[in-house]
Parts: C-alpha cells; sequence; structure tokens
C-alpha cells in the first residue's frame, strides 16, 4: 500500500514537473489592460499636504511633480494652499471638519486634499559572504548589501463633504548589492536606493487616482506537433485571425492522428488564446474550459480566470471613462452656463396679437400713438 502511495506522489510530482517545464520553455503571449483608479474618482483640481516631517515633505513633493507631469491632476501651490489655512485658521495637520473642509474647497478650487504622512525611512548596511569550491581552491565572494525601508500613509479627504474617501498604508522593503571575490567592495549609493524606493511608491499612489496599466500572460504552445508552430508564427506577427484558423486546422490534426490528451488539451487552449487575443472572451472561455475538462492543468485553470479579470477590468474602466466624459459635461455647463433663450411667437400668435391690437385701436381704447408703438414691439419680435 506504502508503495503505491509513493508511486502516485511520484506520478503527480512527474506530471506537475513536466507542466511547469512545458510552460517555461514555451513562448508567452501578452495582453495589456487598463484599470480605472482604485478609489474610482474623477480628480481634476487637488491639494497635497505633508503631515509630519521632512521626508513627508520630501515625498508629496515627488506626488505633486508626478501629478503635473501626468497632465492628468492640476495640484494647488503648496504656498497658496498654506497661505489660506492661516488666513482662516485651519489646522495643517488635515484633521479639519466638514465645514472647514468645504470652506477650504471653495477657496482652493479643488475637489479633494490628499495628505502624506512619511512613518519611516530607514536604511541598514549588512556585509555576507559566499564560499565556493572549485579544484581544491576556495573563492570568497564578498557582498556589501544595503537594506531600505519606507513606510508612509495617504489620506484623501473630499472637500465637499468633507468625508474620508480613503486612508492607506504602505510599505516598501527594497536593496541594492555590489560584490568583488576576495576583497571587500564598497556599499551601494544610498541615493540610487533611495530613488528607487520613491519610484515605486509614486507608482502605488498613481493607481489610486490614475488608471494604470495591468499586463495579462498566457502561455502559447507551440511544439511540431500538427504544426502549432506555423500558428505561433502568425502570433507573433498579431495576425490572429490568421493563427485561429491555423489552430483550428491543428486541432483537426490532433484529433484524425489519434494524439494524446495532453497534446489534444493544447490543440483546444491555443484556440482559447486566438480567441482571446481577438477579445472573443465568451469563446475564449469555452475552449480554455474544454482543454480544462480534458486534462486539469492549473494552466487552463488560471487562464479562464484571466479571461474573467480582463473583462471585468475593460468593462470597469468603459464606465469610469463614461462617468468621467459625464462630469466634465456637468462642470462645463456650470462654468460656461447657455444664454437663455427667449421664448418667441409663431407666425399665427403675432397676427392674432396684431388683430386684437388693431380692434383695440378701432375701438378707441387706445391712442394712434399707443397702437404704433405696440405695433412695432410686436413685429420687432418676429
Amino acid at each position: 500500500m506504502k508503495k503505491f502511495v509513493l508511486t502516485l506522489i511520484l506520478l503527480a510530482n512527474t506530471l506537475l514537473f513536466a507542466q511547469w517545464y512545458a510552460d517555461i520553455t514555451n513562448p508567452h503571449v501578452y495582453k495589456t489592460i487598463t484599470n480605472p483608479p482604485t478609489l474610482g474618482l474623477h480628480l481634476k483640481r487637488v491639494a497635497i499636504m505633508p503631515e509630519g516631517y521632512y521626508t513627508s515633505n520630501e515625498l508629496a513633493d515627488h506626488i505633486t511633480t508626478y501629478f503635473v507631469n501626468t497632465g492628468r491632476i492640476e495640484v494647488v501651490d503648496r504656498e497658496h494652499l498654506y497661505q489660506i489655512l492661516k488666513e482662516q485658521n485651519l489646522s495643517i495637520s488635515g484633521r479639519i471638519d466638514k465645514d472647514s473642509a468645504v470652506k477650504l474647497g471653495k477657496l482652493l478650487g479643488a475637489t479633494a486634499l490628499i495628505t502624506v504622512n512619511v512613518y519611516t525611512e530607514e536604511y541598514k548596511k549588512e556585509r555576507k559572504r559566499e564560499e565556493f569550491k572549485s579544484k581544491d581552491k576556495v573563492r570568497i565572494k564578498y557582498i556589501a548589501r544595503l537594506n531600505g525601508y519606507l513606510k508612509f500613509s495617504v489620506k484623501t479627504i473630499d472637500l465637499q463633504t468633507g468625508k474620508i474617501f480613503s486612508a492607506k498604508i504602505f510599505e516598501i522593503n527594497d536593496y541594492l548589492e555590489k560584490y568583488k571575490y576576495n576583497e571587500k567592495p564598497d556599499f551601494p549609493d544610498y541615493h540610487i536606493l533611495k530613488d528607487r524606493m520613491y519610484k515605486k511608491a509614486i507608482e502605488g499612489i498613481s493607481t489610486l487616482f490614475m488608471p494604470w496599466n495591468q499586463t495579462i500572460s498566457f502561455v502559447f504552445y507551440n511544439s511540431k506537433k500538427c504544426g502549432m508552430k506555423e500558428a505561433y508564427r502568425f502570433i507573433k506577427v498579431k495576425d490572429y485571425n490568421s493563427a485561429l484558423e491555423k489552430s483550428f486546422k491543428v486541432l483537426d490534426c490532433l484529433k484524425n492522428s489519434g494524439a494524446n490528451t495532453k497534446y489534444l488539451s493544447r490543440g483546444y487552449y491555443n484556440i482559447g488564446i486566438c480567441y482571446f487575443l481577438l477579445g472573443d472572451y465568451s469563446k475564449a472561455r469555452d475552449y480554455f474550459s474544454k482543454a480544462y475538462t480534458i486534462k486539469d492543468y492549473s494552466t487552463y485553470k488560471d487562464a479562464i480566470q484571466k479571461v474573467n479579470l480582463t473583462e471585468q477590468t475593460e468593462i470597469a474602466f468603459s464606465n469610469y471613462l463614461k462617468e468621467e466624459s459625464n462630469t466634465h459635461k456637468i462642470v462645463e455647463e456650470e462654468q460656461n452656463p447657455k444664454p437663455e433663450q427667449k421664448e418667441t411667437d409663431n407666425d399665427e400668435d403675432i397676427v392674432k396679437k396684431l388683430r386684437k391690437l388693431k380692434t383695440l385701436y378701432e375701438q378707441g381704447l387706445i391712442t394712434e400713438e399707443e397702437y404704433k408703438e405696440k405695433k412695432k414691439e410686436i413685429l420687432n419680435s418676429l
């Protein structure tokens, strides 16, 4: 019994290794999808304020520069912000009440206040050594490592209601290494590591307020079996329709040649890839599911989840763009209201008024001067 169980375990591990090896030795195809901002907000003008000490100011400056350079979000000048806060006797801690927040929003013309607070920014040096033996010789590798850690919070306050949109804490760990053999190297440049960490911080923060890209990847099986490689050649030049047509021929060949379930499942899977790249997510799911029914590989199951993620993300981003368009339209109408149009009478109404006016004149109810003046007024309305 133990031998049987051991055999099953070895077989399972062998199959997993074979699938893993196939996934890393076959080429991958990629698709970039755009996500809406995590907060789902449509911010056009914000104020950014540091809480805390020097490092908070520095990170706030980096965020301001990034927002300004993208051109998507306008940022209130920091000195102007402080001046307004001082004039209104408001705390610069960001903890302002609802009425003060609304008042600040009107004075700044901003829709949100973003506060940044750096809790920890530290760098630690570490030395290590590794020994390598070769032909009775010992070679020593000396490593100088600089570790960095950054922890900070970003809070977003709605300056129309005074409510907090979100409060998020970020933690970033990174390091740089230098090494030499048989002598100790200098430590890496602290400024390079600091810039890398701040870049990662900005990347994380930007996803809260701006659309961000995500890359989805799939392995494409291109063995020589039934011409899979030819299908991949079309994929490489982005001729997805030809790749789909060739992949169907590959599947027919696999069926007719009595290929084993491994290759048959790959045939269905490759067709799913083609449909995915063509944007037909329903058919892509169908063929990935057929592949998974034949062989329950995690690659096929993950592919279904990636299709669902892509479809949901594209719908969410499309809705975000529609909301943004409507928001811009409303703001534009508020800033540039259309001039009121005077109601004009149609021809029939004007004729009736003129006849009535003449009757009043003939009956002596109005003077000739009043008649001419009123007649002129009615005719001018044409």
